[in-house]
């Protein structure tokens, strides 16, 4: 099965140094959350519902004509996060690689 799913991988990413260790198999057969799944899960800023409001948000604005940009992204998301977590937030707000890497994982939507 290893041999398998890095036969997979490989072809997937273009990558001929991806090893599958046999215990990751096993565990995340076994439902075991992958490594970026429970970052993402533990330290992300916003919630799912969160995240599903700040697409919305961005999906009407586009309809009404108004592009996305990092700026909008990010002031929307501070503002969003600094009502919910008030002095836990940090002043500078989230990072413009924030902004990227939400834009990309939401790619397929907004």
């Amino acid at each position: 099965i290893c041999q398998e799913v890095q036969e997979e991988w490989r072809a997937q990413k273009k990558d001929k140094k991806i090893i599958v260790s046999h215990d990751t198999i096993i565990q995340r057969l076994q439902g075991r959350r992958s490594c970026q799944q429970a970052n993402s899960e533990n330290h992300a800023w916003l919630t799912p519902e969160e995240e599903e409001n700040v697409v919305a948000y961005l999906l009407d604005l586009a309809a009404r004509g108004f592009p996305l940009t990092h700026k909008t992204l990010k002031l929307h998301v501070d503002t969003l996060l600094h009502a919910r977590l008030g002095e836990a937030f940090p002043e500078t707000g989230v990072g413009h690689n924030w902004t990227d890497r939400f834009s990309t994982h939401h790619a397929d939507h907004i």
